[in-house]
């Protein structure tokens, strides 16, 4: 599940380092919805099974991968925010984890 959200984050800093802007902007924006639906930016935080969408990790290894998935995911909305002056779409408010 989160390999949409890594595969389109890779695509989306490509393409914002060849300065196309729209296209990847639109990319980004489904990468940030899929990674807010498997909560990943609460990836520290007790989630109940029922909002969950993702079984528990495995092991840690697991769960490091999925909250680097969301910061890379994170730092190419604040890229995309800077570069194109457009408004950035995660709420810093809302992320919960231990590397804040």
């Amino acid at each position: 599940p989160c390999s949409h959200c890594v595969k389109a984050s890779r695509t989306t800093g490509h393409m914002l380092g060849c300065a196309m802007l729209t296209h990847p902007s639109m990319r980004l924006t489904r990468s940030i919805r899929v990674a807010q639906m498997l909560q990943l930016h609460k990836i520290d935080v007790e989630v109940p099974a029922v909002m969950s969408i993702l079984p528990e990790p495995k092991d840690w290894c697991e769960k490091e991968a999925r909250r680097r998935t969301f910061w890379a995911i994170f730092c190419f909305d604040r890229l995309t925010s800077c570069t194109t002056e457009w408004p950035s779409m995660i709420n810093c408010k809302d992320v919960s984890n231990n590397h804040q």
